[in-house]
């Protein structure tokens, strides 16, 4: 047998018990990829790993077929560009205010049609600044949604590889923590520093 078709028995049999690598999605170019966005605020920090979502859209890029952009954005709940974004990323360490009315309006907004907010603590302490501003945050923005604690075995756990635990760059709580709407999850707050975990610097 030819090397050539050893080859190609090698890619089939791969084809026939891998089901196939997934192939790229292509749409309509650059305006099509997905962009990951950090979501500023007035007071504390709101980019305490400023390289985390480059780092979260090369490795989606590498390791699924979805079409992100490698370099995310900044905005504001205020920008125009915001319902542009599906992946939301609200980070800090320090604690902050509610955003003006007009801001959380937004936001509300933009979860109950369609978009998904994380909320990460790299503060990494439970009753922390941070955590009590985040929960702050979860309710002026879903008063009629509370955060509750996602069971073992939640599909965001085993999505793409499965997961026992929600470790970031510390393990300081066992669980994550969400609101679903119609039975989609629209929020997730996470206070074990998933983007410190993701961040990397030029070495």
């Amino acid at each position: 047998m030819k090397r050539r078709d050893a080859i190609s028995l090698l890619l089939g049999l791969g084809a026939g018990l891998w089901g196939g690598r997934p192939r790229r999605a292509a749409a309509l170019g650059p305006a099509s990829q997905v962009r990951l966005a950090q979501l500023l605020y007035q007071g504390g920090n709101p980019a305490p790993r400023p390289t985390a979502l480059r780092r979260l859209a090369w490795e989606v890029e590498k390791r699924t077929s979805i079409d992100v952009a490698l370099e995310p954005v900044s905005l504001r709940a205020s920008d125009r560009a915001l319902f542009e974004h599906p992946f939301l990323l609200l980070g800090g360490d320090q604690a902050f205010p509610l955003p003006p009315t007009p801001e959380l309006d937004r936001l509300r907004l933009f979860v109950q049609r369609g978009g998904f907010l994380l909320v990460d603590s790299a503060d990494a302490r439970p009753g922390g600044g941070f955590d009590q501003s985040a929960r702050r945050l979860v309710a002026a923005l879903l008063p009629d949604q509370p955060l509750r604690r996602l069971p073992a075995g939640h599909v965001v756990s085993k999505s793409f590889y499965l997961l026992e635990r929600a470790v970031g760059r510390v393990a300081t709580v066992p669980y994550l923590e969400g609101v679903e709407r119609d039975g989609r999850l629209v929020l997730l707050y996470c206070q074990n520093d998933l983007a410190g975990a993701w961040a990397r610097d030029n070495f």
